[in-house]
């Protein structure tokens, strides 16, 4: 039932989602692990795993780029989403310190799981896979770290912990 009373706040979070990935941007400024971190902190490891995988999914489908890589990047974010609610679930108050930190482990974790899994589909060698993925891991984590510092708590503070955005509100 809680998911369906805070399915207004998934909405908003993926719409955030969907508008950030839309707009010109430099490469790896993604917004999902800003967004699945509040979640996973309020909703739970399996809200977290859910929101992650989905909004990396549906992404890919609704920017026309579904391949096989779909599978596992999701999957990837998806276990990201689980260790986000591991990470924060034990801080009364979470900072945006401690989303940035989540991310930055966060973010050489995907990276490392997902460049093995792309460089292997490709046939690429283990060499040549890490040498590219320096460059690609620096941009994610430009990205990821301060979205994570300054705008998940703001998605915590005005989506996730916002009772105004519950169904039931909504509704009556």
């Amino acid at each position: 039932m809680k998911e369906i009373r805070n399915s207004v706040k998934y909405i908003l979070a993926f719409l955030f989602c969907v508008f950030v990935r839309l707009i010109p941007r430099p490469p790896n400024i993604e917004p999902v692990m800003t967004a699945t971190m509040p979640f996973a902190k309020e909703f739970g490891r399996y809200a977290g795993f859910i929101f992650a995988a989905f909004s990396v999914f549906a992404l890919d489908v609704i920017e026309g780029r579904v391949g096989y890589w779909t599978v596992y990047t999701s999957l990837a974010y998806g276990v990201v989403g689980y260790a986000a609610w591991w990470w924060l679930s034990g801080k009364k108050e979470v900072k945006g310190r401690d989303y940035a930190a989540f991310a930055f482990v966060a973010t050489i974790f995907y990276d490392a799981v997902t460049a093995l899994a792309f460089g292997m589909q490709f046939g690429q060698s283990l060499e040549v896979t890490l040498l590219g993925q320096i460059p690609f891991t620096l941009y994610h984590l430009l990205g990821n770290l301060p979205m994570a510092y300054f705008l998940s708590p703001l998605l915590y503070k005005w989506i996730v912990a916002n009772p105004k955005l519950e169904l039931e509100f909504a509704l009556g």
